[in-house]
């Protein structure tokens, strides 16, 4: 059973996003702030982190930008993993603001995650981002201690922690 150190991103320069309007996954490109930078750097250097034997890290790069700092300082062999990316509030690729994506993700909070009966959303439901994480989790389980750099809502449908700081930890066993 590997112990599973979740880190939150660091603050995403989301205002770089916003003034050059990106949109879908284009807004998944913005890296970290300088505060972001630094949370990195102190969360490098955390205890929980100890003894940790890999980092996985989320694609998007505000996570994987993370996970280099972490690496750096730590010097673990990271690795990236597609299925720890964030909860995908549209999988049309139309939302084109931070305001239809908070929208999206209070329709998701209103129904627990989960479509209401009968009725479909065009965002991704809990229990298929819960399935991919664990998909990722469960090859790395013979470890005894992984650091996973992910976002709020794919750490929280494993771990059921609701709000998550910016490189903030949650520590969960597999």
């Amino acid at each position: 059973m590997a112990q599973i150190v979740f880190v939150r991103h660091a603050q995403p320069d989301w205002p770089f996003a916003d003034a050059r309007e990106l949109r879908g996954a284009a807004r998944d490109l913005v890296g970290l702030t300088a505060l972001g930078v630094s949370q990195s750097e102190a969360i490098a250097v955390n205890a929980h982190l100890e003894g940790a034997e890999l980092i996985l890290s989320s694609p998007y790069t505000r996570a994987l930008q993370t996970a280099a700092i972490i690496s750096r300082f730590r010097d673990l062999h990271l690795s990236v993993e597609y299925d720890l990316r964030e909860w995908v509030p549209d999988e049309t690729g139309e939302c084109d603001s931070f305001a239809a994506i908070r929208a999206l993700a209070e329709d998701f909070r209103l129904h627990a995650g989960e479509y209401p009966d009968g009725e479909t959303r065009v965002w991704e439901t809990r229990s298929s981002l819960r399935a991919r994480v664990q998909g990722v989790l469960s090859r790395f389980a013979a470890h005894r201690k992984v650091v996973v750099v992910s976002h709020e809502m794919a750490i929280g449908s494993v771990t059921g922690a609701a709000e998550i700081e910016f490189a903030g930890i949650v520590e969960w066993n597999t």
